[in-house]
């Protein structure tokens, strides 16, 4: 695969924490831009920005040999500027000036899948705070 095969990980405050037991859901063309219309002429211009990537993780905390110690290792980065690796057996995804993007973990939510006494699963959201070049 061109971006890696293996599974994610992120790296928060020089910890790196490992998703083994993950999917990975990416929206890599998340596009911002402008459109201005003319009140007078109708005339249309577009100002485009960029494209923000945003990745939607889903983590199955029950394959693990302790999903509590899992999902207590992964809590406390909820709301912090992680660096991501969609694979981790390739770099970070990184900027025009080839520095590493940063990206907010927006969401942390956990619900069920196989029962409805345990959480079961973990979805991350991850949303980029800089553009990612991929040239």
């Amino acid at each position: 695969m061109i971006f890696g095969s293996e599974k994610p990980k992120f790296v928060y405050d020089g910890v790196t924490y490992l998703l083994d037991h993950a999917t990975l859901n990416p929206t890599w063309q998340d596009r911002r831009s402008l459109e201005q219309v003319s009140v007078l002429t109708g005339h249309r211009e577009w100002y485009e920005f960029g494209d923000h990537a945003e990745f939607t993780v889903t983590i199955f905390l029950f394959k693990y040999p302790d999903p509590k110690a899992k999902f207590s290792e992964l809590y406390p980065c909820r709301n912090k500027d992680v660096i991501f690796y969609p694979h981790r057996d390739k770099d970070c995804l990184r900027n025009a000036n080839n520095e590493p993007i940063l990206f907010h973990v927006t969401s942390m939510e956990p619900s069920y899948l196989r029962n409805l006494t345990d959480y079961d699963i973990l979805t991350l959201t991850l949303k980029s705070k800089d553009f990612p070049s991929f040239l």
